[in-house]
């Protein structure tokens, strides 16, 4: 059984920095592959695999824009997993077609699937690419930790949802 806890973190100002960094690579490259899919269907009928997406992000994406290295590379590859999931969504009808993310309009989120680690004895969290992060652990968190989704509000709060399996 899958269980997540929802804890609150508070970054320092570098980490909020990095932590926006890797939101922003997030965002342009959804909207690079939301971009990449629209067209190759529009000229060839032609739909892509989230495998097909990850080829595209490494070997055109990442080339062309160096500083997409900000983030780690399981957190682009969760991109094109959402992107395919909302595609095959749309052709068996139970969603509307994908949209392009707006800098300021969109939920500003980022999930790392591996390398996540919960300390409850310092009351920090392990966020891949950002580091340790201080935390409000309030509750024992049991099982295995699968991945861990980092949301900043407007407000600036950030908080991390883990998803633990037990």
């Amino acid at each position: 059984m899958q269980k997540a806890y929802r804890f609150r973190l508070y970054p320092t100002d570098e980490q909020r920095q990095q932590m926006t960094r890797i939101i922003g690579c997030c965002r342009f490259v959804w909207n690079r592959l939301l971009e990449y899919s629209s067209k190759s269907y529009a000229r060839r009928k032609e739909s892509h695999s989230a495998f097909d997406l990850n080829s595209f992000i490494a070997h055109t994406l990442k080339p062309a824009f160096p500083w997409l290295s900000d983030a780690p590379a399981q957190t682009l590859q969760c991109v094109s997993a959402d992107l395919s999931s909302a595609f095959n969504a749309f052709f068996r009808k139970n969603a509307a077609y994908p949209k392009f993310k707006k800098k300021h309009r969109s939920k500003k989120s980022f999930r790392i699937p591996q390398k996540g680690k919960v300390d409850e004895e310092h009351g920090r969290i392990y966020v891949q690419g950002v580091g340790w992060v201080d935390a409000v652990i309030h509750r024992k968190p049991a099982g295995k930790l699968k991945n861990i989704t980092i949301t900043v509000n407007p407000s600036g709060t950030v908080y991390a949802s883990c998803l633990f399996d037990d």
